[in-house]
């Protein structure tokens, strides 16, 4: 299922993923970069990351939600703001990226530019500068 929304300077096409799917490599590499910090919920996530399957993505940024998909009964997570972080886009724009739990064992990674345009390379996480929330 497809759906489009133009919160950005240019649409933002947000696929829903029926069936979800693995993570591509990159975004594997972002989520452990992301566990090698400390944050609220980090030991949840850590032990059931291999259950972890993407569900929804979108096409002018590399924003991905995931949820963990188990037949274990987890307590789910508050709904909060587990990371902060920013990096450069290819054409020296700035961009932020949150990382996300949506309450439902389901997390986001949500990148922006700060001109909310579309991005013209894939976040490296060796360049992303990251803010560690309270825990």
């Amino acid at each position: 299922m497809s759906e489009s929304r133009t919160y950005w300077a240019e649409p933002c096409n947000i696929t829903r993923l029926d069936p979800p799917r693995l993570f591509k490599t990159d975004e594997r590499q972002l989520v452990d970069y992301l566990l090698q910090n400390e944050f609220a919920q980090k030991d949840l996530l850590m032990s059931n990351v291999s259950e972890a399957r993407v569900i929804e993505e979108h096409d002018n940024c590399p924003t991905i939600v995931f949820r963990i998909m188990t037949n274990q009964v987890l307590v789910a997570p508050s709904r909060s703001v587990l990371l902060e972080g920013e990096g450069t886009d290819r054409d020296g724009m700035k961009y932020k990226m949150l990382f996300l739990s949506l309450g439902d064992l389901s997390y986001e990674i949500e990148f922006f530019r700060g001109d909310l345009g579309p991005f013209l390379s894939q976040p490296e996480p060796s360049q992303l500068h990251i803010e560690t929330r309270s825990l």
